[in-house]
């Protein structure tokens, strides 16, 4: 669970109820990024990728997975999900010919 950081949305009532979740249960993530807090152009290209909050990223790879975590069973569940491709975008077109 310690490679995984949540990354929330100041503007997203989810994110809200999520960041009291954490400060309540305090599960050992390795962090947490707050999008648009601010705006630091070092969390730019992580809040950019996310495509809903809350968001819980493998840090090493930039994965995520999504959803509300309310237990403590649900964030030890992160560290026995296999972790998730990251995903790209397609190729683009082949140039004409």
């Amino acid at each position: 669970m310690d490679e995984w950081i949540v990354v929330l949305d100041e503007d997203d009532s989810l994110s809200h109820e999520q960041l009291e979740v954490c400060q309540a249960l305090r599960p050992a993530l390795k962090g947490a990024l707050v999008c648009h807090a601010g705006d630091d152009p070092r969390n730019e290209t992580l809040c950019n990728e996310v495509e809903h909050f809350p968001a819980f990223c493998h840090a090493p790879t930039n994965a995520c997975v999504y959803g509300l975590r309310e237990t403590q069973d649900d964030f030890e569940a992160l560290a026995t999900i296999p972790v998730p491709a990251h995903t790209t975008p397609p190729p683009p077109p082949p140039p004409p010919p």
